[in-house]
């Protein structure tokens, strides 16, 4: 018996751990870049795809390229995805560099693996790449406006 506790509250500790993390070191000057080439190393297209989608929405053009280029801005972009039901970005990573000199990085990390309930685990890959790309170029997210606070019903109200 001791032994079938002991392995349901280590289980549930593993579970309940896990968490994502994301570092953010912004990089300087990319806010006023025209253009930027991308370097992609990612098997899955929709983290690609939401990496472009963020910089289109922000009037920033893009170019696909295989290697780092020594001149303008570049985005190295690393995206691993993991299993569980379905796949989930588990780990990815934005560095930037102008003129060949890496200036800024976003990383985010999932850590608990298939175990893990963090609830970002489930998110789509275009709404971590958001959160990778504004801390990049260092856009803050609006402040959550709080949540309109629901009539209270009163018993005078109830029995007319």
């Amino acid at each position: 018996m001791k032994k079938l506790v002991f392995t349901a509250l280590t289980l549930s500790q593993l579970l309940m751990t896990s968490c994502a993390s994301l570092e953010v070191n912004p990089a300087t000057g990319i806010d006023t870049a025209k253009s930027i080439q991308i370097t992609v190393d990612c098997s899955r297209p929709s983290f690609e795809k939401a990496i472009i989608q963020w910089l289109n929405e922000h009037d920033i053009e893009t170019k696909l390229v295989t290697e780092s280029p020594t001149e303008g801005w570049h985005l190295r972009c690393d995206g691993s995805h993991s299993w569980d039901l379905a796949f989930y970005l588990s780990d990815a990573k934005v560095t930037s560099s102008h003129n060949g000199i890496e200036n800024g990085s976003s990383h985010y990390v999932l850590s608990g693996g298939p175990l893990s309930l963090d609830p970002d685990k489930w998110h789509k890959d275009s709404t971590i790449v958001k959160r990778l790309l504004d801390g990049l170029f260092g856009i803050e997210a609006p402040p959550t406006p709080p949540k309109p606070k629901k009539p209270t019903k009163s018993w005078k109200n109830i029995r007319k």
